[in-house]
């Protein structure tokens, strides 16, 4: 009995034991660990997928993009003949005050002569730059409706402040400059950082001279009492009837001529 007993408490027993355990926790630990692994491998292919789709969803907008560029300048060209016939030349204005700034207009009333001052403010993908295909789908939308219904314009005393921030790729910024040289009234602006939505960042947010100061543009702002500040927000992607400005002009010089 003696013996029996010491062979049951023995060292080398009590050895094998532990080591059972240890097998049998290594085993729940390399199970744990390849499951999950697996788990991992199955969110990073999910993730995959959906990148995919997502890029393949970019890709079909791009190329949407392109055709409906197309399709608008075949249309823009077949039209701007008949409408050319219709509207006819615009009768320039006999004025005697010279505004003080190019892009300045004088409107005519009966209270006077009154100066004007036209801000149209668009942002062309801020805070979205590194969105290579959205950015390259909304440059077709503003080289085939946004900038040439601007050029268009048959009255061309405004200010047009496009906006950009650091995430537009040099390359971009570049050939949106090219589009717009020799255009003394189109002036790109960078945005400076900031909180979003604020009156830092946002530019519909900022008054008139703060506009000024982030297009490194001295202030030429109306100096006589009477007169008219108009602000316009023209979306990158949208565009404007070709009279549009004018006719801002002119309805708010008849409402300041008949106050």
């Amino acid at each position: 009995l003696y013996h029996s007993s010491m062979n049951r408490h023995s060292p080398l027993r009590e050895l094998l034991n532990y080591s059972r355990a240890i097998f049998v926790l290594l085993v729940i630990i390399t199970f744990g660990v390849l499951f999950g692994l697996s788990r991992q491998q199955g969110q990073l292919a999910a993730n995959q997928n959906e990148l995919t789709q997502s890029q393949d969803s970019n890709q079909k907008l791009y190329e949407q993009a392109e055709s409906a560029e197309q399709e608008v300048l075949d249309v823009a060209e077949a039209f701007m003949p008949q409408a050319a016939e219709a509207f006819g030349e615009p009768e320039p204005e006999e004025l005697d005050v010279v505004p003080p700034a190019p892009f300045m207009w004088i409107p005519l009333g009966d209270n006077n002569q009154f100066e004007g001052l036209h801000v149209v403010i668009t942002s062309f993908c801020l805070g979205q730059g590194q969105f290579l295909e959205l950015v390259a789908a909304r440059l077709v939308l503003f080289k085939t409706l946004c900038l040439p219904t601007m050029l268009a314009q048959e009255v061309q005393s405004f200010l047009w402040l496009i906006y950009v921030d650091e995430t537009l790729s040099p390359d971009v910024l570049e050939e949106l400059e090219g589009l717009i040289q020799g255009r003394s009234n189109f002036k790109i602006v960078q945005r400076s950082g900031g909180v979003i939505n604020s009156s830092i960042t946002t530019p519909q947010l900022m008054n008139i001279e703060k506009q000024f100061r982030r297009a490194q543009m001295d202030f030429f702002g109306p100096e006589r009492p009477n007169a008219i500040v108009i602000t316009t927000r023209l979306d990158a992607d949208d565009g404007l009837h070709r009279r549009a400005t004018q006719e801002m002009q002119i309805a708010a010089g008849g409402w300041m001529a008949d106050r």
